[in-house]
C-alpha cells in the first residue's frame, strides 16, 4: 500500500474519482463495531448504491480472541437500518476497492487484514488523530466528533442527498461517539450537523430509546453487580465482569458499557474504567473521562486507541486483579490528565 495524504478537498475529490470508478466496493468499520463504525459505513454503502455502484458492507471478527469470522452484532445495532448491505465473509476477488471507516490502524481491521492487503484499493477514512495511514488513499479530520462526520462530507461530494435511512445512520455515529453530545470535539459543528440529518429525516427518540434506553430485565442484575464492585480511588473509579459472571446472568458482555454512564456521573470520579473478559486472559476495557482528563493514552499504551475522553483496549491478563493493576500501572506510567 502506498503512502498518500492529501487532505480536505483533494483527498476528497481523490477518493470520489475512485469510488465512482469501482465496480464493487466493500465498506468497513472495525472489529467490535460500534454507532460510528456501523453508522458511517452502513450510510456510504448506502450512497454507493443509490448511484448505482455496488456496494457491501462488513466487519473483522478479533484475531486476538482467536475469531475467524465476525461475531454477530448485538440487538442494539441490528435494530438499524442498511442490514441488506451486510456481507459476513467477504472475499477479495469481489471488490476492487476497500473503504475503512472509524478504523484507525491496520489491526483494528482485525481478520479483514488479509482481505485489505490484496485488493487493488484501500481507502481509509476516519477521525482518530491516531490514524497510522494504512491505505492507498485518505481523508482523516481528528477535528469532527465522529467518522460520520468525515463521512457525511464524501457522501456529499458524490452528490447524493441523504435518505431517511441514511441520516439515522449518521446520526446514530454522531449521537453514539459523543455520548448524546456529552464528549464531542466540535459541539457547534455536531449540533448543527444533527439538525441537519433530523431535517433529512432521523429520528432522535428511536435512537436514544434503542440504544440507551432499551435494556433486557437481566440488566438489573449485571447494574447491581458491576455498582458493588465498583472502586473509587483518587478520582478513577473501576469495575470489571467476567465471563462465568455474563453467562450466569444470561446477558451480552457488550451491555456492561453502559454502566459507565452511571460510573462516571459521579461528583468525584474524573474517569471512568470497565473492564471485562472477552476471553480467557483478555480484558476488553473501555474508558470514559471528564473535561480535562486524556484516557486515549491508557488506551494506547495498551495498543488500543480512541478520543480525548472516551477510548478502549484490549488487557493481557491472568485475571480481573491483574487487569486492574496492569491498568493502574498504565495510568501511574502514562498519566491522565490532558496536559
Amino acid at each position: 500500500m502506498s503512502m498518500t495524504t492529501p487532505t480536505d478537498d483533494a483527498a476528497i475529490d481523490a477518493i470520489v474519482t475512485t469510488l465512482r470508478g469501482a465496480k464493487r466496493v466493500l465498506v468497513t468499520g472495525h472489529v467490535n463495531p460500534d454507532g460510528d463504525a456501523i453508522g458511517s459505513s452502513r450510510a456510504l454503502a448506502l450512497a454507493l448504491r443509490s448511484l448505482g455502484i455496488a456496494a457491501d458492507t462488513s466487519w473483522g471478527g478479533d484475531p486476538a480472541i482467536a475469531d475467524s469470522s465476525p461475531k454477530e452484532l448485538s440487538p442494539t445495532w441490528v435494530r438499524f437500518g442498511g442490514q441488506e448491505t451486510v456481507v459476513t465473509y467477504p472475499k477479495a476477488e469481489d471488490y476492487d476497492v476497500v473503504v475503512t471507516c472509524d478504523t484507525a490502524s491496520f489491526k483494528r481491521n482485525g481478520t479483514l487484514m488479509p482481505l485489505l492487503e490484496a485488493v487493488p484499493t484501500v481507502v481509509v477514512i476516519d477521525h482518530h488523530n491516531t490514524n497510522d495511514f494504512y491505505g492507498d488513499l485518505h481523508y482523516i479530520d481528528p477535528d469532527q466528533s465522529s467518522a460520520c462526520g468525515v463521512v457525511v462530507r464524501v457522501i456529499d461530494a458524490l452528490g447524493v442527498d441523504l435518505t431517511p435511512e441514511m441520516a439515522e445512520l449518521l446520526l446514530l455515529g454522531l449521537t453514539t461517539d459523543t455520548g448524546r453530545f456529552s464528549y464531542g470535539r466540535s459541539p457547534i459543528y455536531d449540533h448543527q450537523f444533527a439538525a441537519r440529518l433530523i431535517e433529512a429525516g432521523a429520528n432522535p427518540d428511536v435512537i436514544n430509546q434503542v440504544v440507551f434506553m432499551s435494556n433486557p430485565a437481566a440488566f438489573l442484575e449485571l447494574t447491581g453487580l458491576m455498582l458493588s464492585r465498583a472502586t473509587l480511588n483518587d478520582g478513577i473509579v473501576i469495575s470489571w465482569v467476567s465471563q462465568e459472571d455474563v453467562q450466569r446472568i444470561g446477558i451480552a458482555l457488550d451491555e456492561s458499557e453502559k454502566i459507565l454512564d452511571h460510573l462516571r456521573a459521579i461528583d468525584e470520579v474524573c474517569v471512568a474504567i470497565v473492564t471485562r473478559e472477552d476471553a480467557p486472559g483478555l480484558w476488553r476495557t473501555s474508558f470514559r473521562g471528564r473535561i480535562g482528563m486524556n484516557v486515549a493514552r491508557i488506551a494506547q499504551y495498551f495498543g488500543g486507541g480512541g478520543h480525548t475522553l472516551a477510548a478502549g483496549c484490549t488487557v493481557r491478563a491472568k485475571d480481573y486483579e491483574d487487569a486492574i493493576a496492569q491498568i493502574y500501572a498504565a495510568i501511574e506510567a502514562v498519566g491522565i490528565s490532558n496536559d
